[in-house]
């Protein structure tokens, strides 16, 4: 288990999670697995693996950016024009 003050997903976040560690976070984000420190000893290891495969899918974050991407390039156009 990890305990963190962040509140985005970054690298060790992603990385613990992925190894199957709970996350205990007290910042007030959605993609803090627990912030009940007595629940994350609990938690089973494959859980928070599931959950980490699920939040950060590759194929997700690539539509995501491709998303931004084809939104910038819109408004690039309507500019030039």
């Amino acid at each position: 288990m990890i305990i963190t003050p962040h509140i985005i997903a970054t690298r060790a976040r992603r990385e613990v999670m992925a190894c199957g560690c709970p996350v205990v976070s007290f910042g007030s984000d959605l993609m803090s697995f627990t912030k009940d420190m007595e629940a994350a000893l609990s938690i089973k290891r494959q859980s928070v693996r599931v959950k980490a495969e699920v939040l950060f899918d590759p194929s997700r974050t690539a539509r995501e950016f491709k998303s931004v991407i084809d939104g910038v390039a819109v408004q690039i156009k309507r500019i030039a024009s």
